[in-house]
């Protein structure tokens, strides 16, 4: 099972969040990309909670970053049946942004993201 961004974007379930807080900063939980942008607002990647995360738009590491967000998010719920540990994610997210090998951690979190979402 898993939830895509789109639903853990949208305040209606932000009650389904679990263990984490839409003001959660970003670098709390994952190692920051040189690379990230967030063209829409100009903001500081240093500075994105995980909401900001969860609705960057934009592919490559923007990509990543969202599914990652969303997948910890996925893990830590116990209304979701998904397919990787938080520590999992973690690790395959910092791999990604430590080797610029994006493309097979984004593919792998969006396969698990876009399964059925049994949440509200």
């Amino acid at each position: 099972e898993g939830c895509t961004p789109g639903y853990w974007r949208q305040p209606q379930h932000f009650d389904s969040w679990e263990g984490y807080l839409p003001t959660d900063l970003l670098s709390q939980y994952f190692d920051l990309p040189a690379t990230l942008e967030r063209p829409e607002s100009g903001v500081d990647p240093a500075s994105l909670d995980l909401l900001d995360a969860v609705t960057l738009r934009g592919g490559k590491i923007n990509a990543v970053t969202r599914h990652a967000v969303a997948a910890i998010l996925n893990a830590a719920s116990s209304g979701v049946n998904y397919d990787l540990s938080e520590g999992e994610i973690v690790a395959l997210y910092n791999q990604a942004v430590a080797t610029g090998s994006w493309k097979d951690a984004l593919a792998t979190l969006v396969e698990f993201n876009e399964q059925f979402c049994g949440l509200n």
